[in-house]
This record gives structure tokens, C-alpha cells and sequence, in this order.
């Protein structure tokens, strides 16, 4: 482990919300991880099938899955194989999108609805929460939060379809849309057969779509020290000997 974030930009949808071939939001994750003093690395989801990059060479992983949905997927059955290994070793992961629950808890076959419940620790309640606005849960890693993500006017793009959640096999609420239902989850424990602890941030909306860049960076630095990251920025001046 070297004690470095792995960001996983595994958005390949050009046909939904947000509809170009590419994206820099992997670049926005890294620029917040970076004003924190955390350092990271940066992978495409396909260097991380191929093996090019292992996800156990990292304390954390972060995985960026915008609008990805059934078409793209956000987690084909060889990244649920990785990503599960990952996690049984003691693994931390951060994971976002709009569709994860839609593609695997409900349009996904039996693999998928195993891997989604036994390693992101939720269920599948609807494919549209149609709010926009969201907080932390008391005593959870985002306890005083509050922000709101893209409608369609914040220049990002519109997240039209937020999936809603429940977190299952003890993991607990983090996040909430204003109506009261669960936007987030969080967990801490062993995952699948594993015996190693780890831990799990998975929210039902795209992180990059958090329409204050403040608030972006917050969920980032709460996540972080949460993960056991040393999210102190050193001081612009500091001391230096005259001798």
C-alpha cells in the first residue's frame, strides 16, 4: 500500500447528462486531493481491468462513475471481481454515480444484485429522487453538511436521474436528500469472505455534479480523514532558519 488515493475514472457515457466523449473530472478530484496535501494517482477503469494498475497498491480508491449506466456499465463482472477482492483485503473505497443501483440492484442479474448488496452495502429503492438538495446525517463522516448538485443551471451537467438508496448489512445513512431519504451510505467492516476490515463511502449521485466547489472539496477532505488521510494543508509561510 503506499499510502496514495487511486483515482478510478470509470465514466465512458457520452449519451446521457453530460454528453461528450471526455470529461475532466478526474482532474477536479485530483486538483481538491491535492489543495488537502493528499497525494493520489490517476487510472482509467480499462488500466484497471488489464491489470496495468492494482487497486491493492492503494490505501483508498476513488471511483468516478458519473451517469454511467446499464448500456456502459458501471460495474462489469470483471471489475465487481477486482473490486471485491480489493475490499476483502481491507480495501477503502469512494464511489459515486447516479446509476449504480438502477444497473446493478435493478436491471442486473444475480451477480450483480450479490456484489451490489455484499460489497456497496445498500439496496436499490428508486431511480429518481427529484431532489436536489442534500445533508449530512447526523453522526455520520458528513454531520454538518449541507449542498445541493446540478438541476441544469450550475454549467455541469443536469443529474436527472439520482438514484435513491438503503443502506444494508450494517452500514449506516451518511447522506440524505431533503425529502428524508438515504443519498449516501457509509460502512465499516469486513466485506464478502474477507476477514480484513475496510471501508466503504458510496453516494447515489455523481460527486462532480456538487454544484459549490467548496462542498466538493469537503465531501473529498470528510471521506479522507475518515480514510485515515492527513488532510492538513501546510502553512504558505513557513518558518525558516536564519542559519
Amino acid at each position: 500500500c503506499t499510502g496514495k488515493v487511486l483515482i478510478v475514472d470509470g465514466f465512458d457515457r457520452g449519451s446521457g447528462s453530460w454528453g461528450l466523449p471526455y470529461h475532466t473530472f478526474a482532474q477536479w478530484m485530483g486538483t481538491d486531493l491535492a489543495d488537502l496535501g493528499i497525494p493520489f494517482e490517476t487510472a482509467a477503469n480499462e488500466a484497471v481491468i488489464a491489470g496495468d494498475v492494482r487497486l491493492a497498491d492503494y490505501q483508498a480508491v476513488y471511483w468516478i462513475l458519473g451517469d454511467e449506466s446499464t448500456v456502459d456499465e458501471t460495474f462489469s463482472t470483471a471489475e465487481q471481481s477486482l473490486v471485491a477482492a480489493y475490499l476483502e483485503n481491507g480495501g477503502q473505497l469512494f464511489v459515486s454515480g447516479s446509476e449504480i443501483a438502477w444497473d446493478l440492484d435493478e436491471k442486473g442479474g444475480t451477480g450483480d444484485k450479490s456484489f451490489f448488496l455484499n460489497y456497496l452495502h445498500a439496496d436499490y429503492v428508486k431511480d429518481d429522487a427529484n431532489d436536489y438538495t442534500v445533508a449530512g446525517v447526523s453522526g455520520s463522516i458528513f454531520s454538518g453538511l449541507a449542498f445541493e448538485y446540478d438541476d441544469g443551471s450550475a454549467g455541469i451537467y443536469q443529474e436527472d436521474y439520482p438514484d435513491v438508496i438503503v443502506p444494508k448489512l450494517n452500514a449506516v445513512a451518511c447522506l440524505e436528500y431533503s425529502g428524508g431519504v438515504t443519498a449516501g451510505i457509509q460502512y465499516e467492516g469486513t466485506f464478502g469472505s474477507g476477514s480484513a476490515a475496510g471501508k466503504l463511502v458510496y453516494i447515489g449521485f455523481p460527486w462532480e455534479t456538487i454544484t459549490s466547489p467548496s462542498s466538493r472539496q469537503a465531501v473529498l477532505k470528510n471521506i479522507s480523514d475518515w480514510f485515515g488521510f492527513t488532510s492538513d494543508i501546510e502553512p504558505e509561510n513557513p518558518l525558516v532558519p536564519e542559519n
